[in-house]
């Protein structure tokens, strides 16, 4: 009889203590939450006899403002019309002057829809990725590995810089010792 009861008072004893030491009681740390967003540049033109020359001076200046993301990211090259598509071609050899590579370069034909909304004979446009990060508060002596705000690494530098020793695990301690 008093061995049933050691179990039945052991036992849930023992159950809670194992489940109590498998916790984790550090929260997990959240790392900087970064966001890609892509940023597009687009130029649209038209490619009538009394423009063509005016656009091929605009879409030069153009290419030249962007330099280093026309040769690195995937230029599109959209023709609305047949007038358009001279506007292609001119675009396309003085792409291929600047250097920029053939696979980087999209061409999309859509003259042979017809959108009577549609003004322009020409779209050059370029679509490249900005990263941004969230604005972190600045650190107090109090505030060490803030939870939840994102900026656990800057949280985690600042201290490096203010207490360097206390940066290394113990394993790291026990080694150099």
């Amino acid at each position: 009889m008093m061995k049933t009861i050691k179990a039945f008072v052991i036992a849930p004893l023992i159950m809670t203590l194992t489940a109590c030491s498998i916790m984790d009681p550090l929260p997990h740390k959240k790392g900087p939450s970064v966001q890609i967003m892509p940023v597009t540049n687009a130029v649209s033109v038209n490619a009538d006899s009394d423009h063509i020359e005016q656009s091929k001076q605009k879409l030069m200046i153009v290419v030249q403002q962007l330099g280093q993301q026309i040769k690195t990211q995937k230029v599109m090259l959209t023709w609305y019309s047949s007038e358009g598509e001279i506007l292609k071609h001119f675009m396309q050899s003085y792409l291929q002057k600047m250097g920029v590579s053939a696979t980087n370069v999209v061409l999309e034909d859509l003259s042979l829809r017809y959108n009577p909304l549609q003004r322009f004979d020409f779209t050059l446009s370029v679509v490249d990725y900005q990263v941004a990060t969230a604005d972190c508060k600045d650190n107090s002596i109090d505030s060490f590995y803030q939870t939840g705000n994102g900026c656990f690494i800057e949280s985690a530098r600042w201290n490096s810089m203010v207490n360097p020793e206390k940066m290394l695990t113990n394993d790291a301690n026990n080694q150099s010792k």
